[in-house]
């Protein structure tokens, strides 16, 4: 998958193979329109032309011109020929450009790198040795938009906590013209260097990174298009916090994130211990006791000792089973 693609439009019909651009009596131009591209984007219009057998030879080349309504033929340039060291507007200079030789009927424009400006309608001319005609009828009409075409973030498998993974900036088409636009990224979970340019970010996520964004930006045209992902849409990771908090009969909690003792507690009390876990999705929460496995008709994770007994002290395990591996953490309970 190549992570540089950019949409590409196919407007119009092509001549019949074979047919020649003089068979017919009079002038004819196929063009389809009118056609929408949006701003920084490339276009191609085919275009097939026939004109009347007269004034030329089949040995004169024949020249094509592409003009934007509103200038003068016999004094401003073309924005497009195929017509070798002649002039062409300014504005149009390496953005317009006119495909097919000059001996087939196809008169193809391409523009690359379009530009607001450049909407507008557009004539035909043609000329072969000593014939030269205007098609001012039948005219292209180009709208340029503005860019709403966003990229996409691709993420090959599943992101894991704290392990590096690739990501592609990547765009839904293609197109082999056009300067290529230029790639950043933006996003507090990016803590190292990247490779200036690039379309692919190699990423150590965390749990509390939140939003990635890819930037294109399209040079010629000085337009930009972004996306940006929410990275806990896409995150599975594995335990990084298990800790067990202990209400007591009167209110009061206490938090334990790693195996220890819980001071002396009263036979007879009440203590509620509840299992709080870090994970994406969730694991399965189990309480043990020792070599048993206790139920509990709460939460998972909660586990209620309404009076407490002397047979209760002991070691207690709250577990935590998850896709990428497990994790517990352990109180010891002391009895008075």
């Amino acid at each position: 998958l190549s992570p540089l693609v950019l949409p590409y439009f196919h407007v119009g019909v092509l001549a019949a193979k074979g047919q020649s651009c003089g068979s017919l009596s009079d002038f004819t131009l196929q063009v389809q329109g009118p056609v929408r591209v949006q701003e920084g984007l490339c276009i191609l219009v085919p275009c097939t032309v026939f004109y009347s057998h007269k004034d030329w030879t089949y040995s004169d080349p024949a020249y094509s011109y592409w003009f934007k309504e509103g200038v003068d033929v016999n004094k401003d340039a073309s924005g497009a020929t195929n017509k070798q060291g002649q002039e062409v507007q300014e504005e149009t200079q390496g953005q317009f450009f006119l495909l097919g030789n000059t001996g087939t009927c196809s008169r193809s424009l391409n523009i690359r790198n379009t530009r607001m400006h450049d909407s507008g309608s557009y004539f035909f001319q043609v000329e072969r040795g000593n014939m030269k005609f205007t098609y001012k009828s039948n005219q292209l009409s180009v709208h340029v938009t503005a860019l709403t075409q966003t990229p996409n973030i691709h993420i090959l498998g599943t992101l894991e906590a704290t392990r590096p993974k690739n990501l592609t900036c990547i765009a839904l088409r293609a197109c082999k013209w056009g300067t290529p636009p230029t790639f950043s990224w933006t996003g507090t979970c990016i803590s190292s260097p990247m490779i200036p340019n690039c379309p692919v970010l190699t990423l150590t996520p965390w749990p509390q990174d939140h939003n990635l964004t890819c930037q294109l930006t399209f040079p010629e045209a000085g337009v930009t298009t972004e996306r940006t992902v929410q990275l806990s849409m896409f995150f599975l990771y594995a335990l990084l916090n298990v800790a067990i908090t202990v209400f007591r009969g009167n209110g009061t909690g206490s938090t334990i994130t790693e195996n220890g003792l819980l001071p002396y507690v009263q036979e007879g009390q009440y203590l509620c211990l509840v299992c709080v876990i870090s994970s994406n999705p969730p694991g399965r929460l189990s309480w043990d006791q020792g070599s048993l496995t206790l139920s509990s008709s709460l939460e998972p994770g909660v586990l209620e000792l309404p009076k407490v007994e002397s047979g209760d002290r002991g070691e207690f395990t709250c577990l935590d089973q998850h896709p990428l591996g497990s994790k517990h953490v352990s109180l010891s309970l002391s009895v008075q």
